[in-house]
C-alpha cells in the first residue's frame, strides 16, 4: 500500500530540522547544509520503505541520508574556493 503525499509531508516535516542540523554540523556552511538537507529529504520522500519503518529506524535512515548527502556535496567540490594568484 502506497503512502499518500500528506502523510509523507507530515513525516518528513518531523525530521527536516534535525536533517539540516546534521548537514550544517558536517559542512559548517549554511547554503551547503540547505542543499544537502534538501537532497536528503527528497531522497527520503522517494523511498517508500522509509514510511513503513518505525520512528527509530526512520531516524537512523534520515541520519544516514543527511550524512551521505552532505559528504557527497563536499566530495563533489561544492566548497572549493578560488584563490587569486599571488
Amino acid at each position: 500500500m502506497e503512502v499518500g503525499l500528506n502523510k509523507r509531508a507530515k513525516v518528513l516535516r518531523y525530521y527536516e530540522v534535525e536533517c539540516y542540523q546534521i548537514c550544517y554540523y558536517l559542512l559548517q556552511q549554511e547554503a551547503g547544509a540547505l542543499e544537502a538537507a534538501s537532497k536528503a529529504i527528497y531522497d527520503l520522500f522517494l523511498d517508500e520503505r522509509f514510511f513503513k519503518l518505525n520512528k527509530d529506524n526512520q531516524k537512523k535512515l534520515m541520519r544516514h541520508a543527511a550524512i551521505s548527502s552532505a559528504l557527497k556535496l563536499y566530495k563533489n567540490g561544492f566548497f572549493k574556493q578560488k584563490h587569486p594568484s599571488s
